[in-house]
């Protein structure tokens, strides 16, 4: 058995918004977590980036480019996994954001995230047929 990246892990410091985008993506039958800040998701990912498909962060989070250094040490640590960025500062992306990073302004919509997400998303896994 091969174990595929299914796991889509959420950051924002807006309950809200981080409860909608949790929201969404469970009915889309995606497994997700959630958090609040970079610190936390970095502690979960240093357990579970292995099963982890992508992140979806804000800019700011406690502080103004705390987003994009969580974009960056995931991109440095986990390149595999994919970065989306969110911000309602700006339409157009931050500098410094990772190359392969790529940038929703907020507001988001539901089916933008969700087409974004679904590309990198994996079968929790399948079987290897024995020849």
């Amino acid at each position: 058995m091969v174990k595929a990246r299914s796991l889509v892990v959420v950051v924002d410091d807006e309950l809200l918004i981080r409860e909608d985008a949790l929201d969404l993506l469970r009915r889309a039958g995606i497994d997700v977590r959630g958090f609040g800040s970079a610190r936390e998701a970095l502690a979960f990912l240093r357990d579970h980036a292995g099963e982890t498909a992508a992140v979806f962060t804000d800019v700011w989070l406690e502080t103004t480019t705390e987003g994009l250094d969580l974009a960056s040490t995931i991109n440095t640590t986990w390149p595999w996994v994919a970065l989306l960025v969110t911000s309602g500062a700006t339409a157009r992306p931050p500098t410094g954001l990772p190359l392969k990073a790529h940038y929703l302004s907020k507001p988001w919509r539901p089916e933008q995230l969700l087409r974004l997400v679904q590309k990198y998303v994996q079968p929790k896994c399948r079987t290897e047929n024995a020849a």
